[in-house]
This record gives C-alpha cells, sequence and structure tokens, in this order.
C-alpha cells in the first residue's frame, strides 16, 4: 500500500494507492453513505463494490458517464436521491467512476446542505492521476465546459487499482496523457520511466500524484501556480467541444493541446526543439493523437469563454525546459496569431 498525504491551508486528507483501496471506506465511513456510481462500472464491478460496502449502510445512486451528462439535470437527481436516503452533513456521499461522476458528485457534495463531505474512487487512469484529486469539482454548461463549479477538498482519495483491469487500451492511454503532461511542467522521470517497455503504472500514478498533490498544496484555489496544471487544457476543452465531446476523449483533447503548447513553446520561450519530439513520440506509443484538423478561428471560439480568461487575455502555459512551466498571458488577437504560425 501507499499513501500519500495533501495538506493545504484549510484541510488535509489521504491518498491510498492500492489493489483494494475501496476496503478503508469501513473506516472513512462512521454512519451512512450515498454511492454515486458509474451506470457502466456498476454492471462491471457490482460485486467487488457491494462487497466493499457490505458493512454499511448506503444506497446506490446509478448515473451515466460520459461528458454528455455532465450536467446540471443530473445534479438535481443526485440531490433528490440524497434527499431520498435522508442524507446529513454527518453522513458521506462516495463517488465511484471516472472523472464525469467524480465531478459531477464532488460538486453535488459540495452545495448539498451547503457542504457534504465526498470521498473519491477513481476507476479510470484518467481520475486516479487528476480529476479526483485537488477538489475542483465542475459541471458543463451548453455553452462551455466545467463553468460552474466549486473548489473543496475531497475528504478521501481511494485508488483502487483493481478497477486498472477493466479498462480498454483507450480508456488506459488517455489516462496517460495527463501523466505525460504532469512529467512536463514537474518530473522528468516520468517521461523516462513512460518510456520503458516495462514501465511500472503504480510507480507513474504515484509521481503524478506527487506534481499535482504539490501544485495543490501550494495554491489550493488557483491564485497562481495552479494554473500550470492546464498545460494543453485551453486548446483541448476546444477541441472537445468541436468534437462533440465524442470524438475526443479528455486525454486524447489533452495531448493535442500539449503538442501545441509544446509548439508554441518553441517559438516563445525557446524550448528546444527535442523536447516536444520526445513527447510526440510517447503519444505515437501510447497511440494518443497529436494533430488535428479545425481552424484556428474554431478554437479561438470556445477558447474565448474559456474560464482562464480574463477581459480579452487568456492565461496561457507555456514550457522553457522539463519541469518549469510557465504562465504567460495572451490576447485572443495573440493567441490566433500563434496559433496559425505553427499551424
Amino acid at each position: 500500500m501507499s499513501k500519500l498525504e495533501i495538506k493545504t491551508s484549510t484541510t488535509s486528507y489521504d491518498i491510498f494507492v492500492e489493489d483494494n483501496a475501496m476496503s478503508h471506506l469501513r473506516d472513512l465511513v462512521t454512519t451512512k453513505c450515498a454511492v454515486v456510481v458509474d451506470t457502466k462500472v456498476y454492471t462491471l464491478w457490482h460485486d467487488y463494490i457491494d462487497k466493499m460496502l457490505s458493512d454499511i449502510p448506503h444506497c446506490i445512486i446509478t448515473v451515466d458517464g460520459g461528458e454528455i451528462n455532465k450536467n446540471i439535470n443530473n445534479v438535481l437527481y443526485m440531490y433528490a436521491e440524497f434527499n431520498k436516503f435522508c442524507i446529513t452533513k454527518s453522513d458521506k456521499i462516495v463517488s465511484i467512476g471516472g472523472g464525469v461522476i467524480g465531478d459531477m458528485t464532488a460538486f453535488a457534495g459540495a452545495t448539498y446542505l451547503r457542504g457534504v463531505e465526498v470521498i473519491q474512487v477513481p476507476t479510470t487512469l484518467l481520475a486516479m492521476v487528476d480529476s479526483s484529486i485537488g477538489g475542483k469539482s465542475a459541471i458543463d454548461m451548453e455553452f462551455g465546459k466545467n463553468l460552474v463549479g466549486v473548489i473543496k477538498a475531497p475528504y478521501a482519495v481511494l485508488v483502487d487499482k483493481r478497477f486498472l483491469n477493466g479498462l480498454d487500451s483507450r480508456q488506459f492511454s488517455t489516462g496517460i496523457a495527463e501523466i505525460i503532461k504532469s512529467g512536463l511542467i514537474g518530473d522528468e522521470h516520468i517521461l523516462d520511466e513512460a518510456s520503458d517497455d516495462n514501465y511500472d503504472i503504480e510507480s507513474l500514478i504515484l509521481r503524478s500524484l506527487r506534481v499535482k498533490g504539490g501544485v495543490v498544496m501550494r495554491d489550493e484555489f488557483e491564485c497562481g501556480e495552479r494554473m500550470v496544471l492546464n498545460l494543453g487544457h485551453t486548446v483541448a476543452h476546444a477541441i472537445e467541444a468541436l468534437g462533440e465531446y465524442v470524438k475526443y476523449t479528455h486525454g486524447e483533447a489533452v495531448a493535442i493541446g500539449t503538442y501545441i503548447a509544446l509548439r508554441l513553446s518553441e517559438k516563445i520561450v525557446g524550448l528546444d526543439s527535442s523536447v516536444t519530439e520526445r513527447v510526440k513520440a510517447l503519444f505515437d506509443k501510447f497511440n494518443l493523437p497529436y494533430t488535428h484538423k479545425y481552424s484556428v478561428n474554431e478554437l479561438i471560439g470556445y477558447i474565448k469563454t474559456d474560464k482562464k480568461m480574463r477581459e480579452d487575455n487568456i492565461n496561457f502555459i507555456l514550457v522553457d525546459r522539463v519541469g518549469h512551466p510557465i504562465i504567460k498571458q495572451f490576447s485572443l488577437h495573440e493567441l490566433a496569431k500563434y496559433l496559425d504560425e505553427i499551424k
């Protein structure tokens, strides 16, 4: 078992990484809990999930995953089910699923009764290394992704490696994209390990968690440094939307956005092109895309509604060397010009 502690100015919580991490629920839930679980995950893993919850009074709330379902209607459904099961502030809410389920459940928990503690049980590699920690949660609106949300730390995170056995190769690779991003912003050893054909996935998960956890501990509410975690995400969110959240997974869009950010970094802050080629080789290895067919105007059309916008400017993340991200502010006009130049 591996355990990491995330300690911020307002709270602290543990991340457990092990094969049967869900067993810790018996110690974490002292009254009762509402369990929000991805419908497909519950179909595949109901025996294991039911066994881990067998000693705990609970209700099961199944919700369909997928970005198209990350909306207020599903949050309202959760509120109604919490009420039906008489959830109080002394109880817990447990999220079991990928990033969509985790985001929605965390948002619902943070806003129901003005705050019920949420335990995250991520079931995708992407959620294990990214969305389940740090406390950022949000839902999508018809006019943009993650535009309504809160930041509230989880009560605990249970990274149960057993769930990795249920992922197909595409789901696995989408998580690798975020792991590579972590390597670029904070730990070059991640890139070294991922390049090895005999890489240890638990080691990659732990290294990625340490990178993100360190940033979160220093800047819980994204006042400055935490913005570096958005490397690749500005363009990625636009690409996801242009693909109607079906053509690309989040990780695939992040891979494309990261590659673009590296190309821009070469042009603007002097990043050595060998870094870009190194990352490109990793994307090839894990069958991740790094090119797209959308126009600059199409990208800018979505970027202008990005939550990182400040008036007509946007904070964009570049890197001048591995492990040294830079927050660079561009006007939309400047960003469009640079995107057009590297097209």
